[in-house]
């Protein structure tokens, strides 16, 4: 499996934050699901905002998840059009609870530990900005992919 590591040249989290929304973006343009993997609901609820703030005109069909949203929202289907009664999963969830990572294709890892069950993914994204604790946390997460036998790839940004 393939591991993304990008490297961001700045400490500044609303960076790394604004970085994740333009590579969400482009995952999710080329037909792809993802979670975001977050540290906390409160950053789930700032990446929320951010996804459709971004840039002007940006639209990512997003859900995070919480305990008035759960996996499943409600779409229209592409036979449906305006009956809007179709029962589709949104193809990007932002989650700080590693029990809901199942079911997409990609993770953006958010989180200072490594995934918890990596070989469920098509492929791991890890953002490391230059934060001294993010990059101490992100050289242990290199360790381990490597240790595991995966493909790592380092991106600098």
């Amino acid at each position: 499996m393939q591991i993304d590591f990008y490297i961001i040249q700045s400490a500044s989290a609303s960076e790394r934050a604004l970085f994740s929304c333009r590579l969400t973006e482009k995952i999710w343009r080329l037909g792809h699901t993802i979670v975001i993997r977050t540290e906390s609901a409160g950053q789930s609820a700032q990446l929320d905002e951010q996804l459709w703030t971004f840039r002007p005109g940006s639209f990512i069909p997003h859900n995070p998840l919480n305990s008035n949203a759960g996996l499943e929202t409600r779409l229209p289907s592409p036979t449906e059009n305006e009956a809007h009664t179709g029962n589709q999963r949104l193809p990007v969830l932002l989650s700080h609870d590693d029990a809901s990572l199942t079911g997409y294709q990609i993770v953006i890892n958010l989180k200072p530990d490594a995934i918890p069950v990596p070989d469920q993914f098509s492929r791991i994204v890890e953002l490391i900005d230059q934060d001294p604790d993010r990059l101490i946390a992100g050289r242990r997460r290199y360790q381990q992919y490597q240790r595991q036998g995966h493909e790592l790839i380092t991106h600098n940004i």
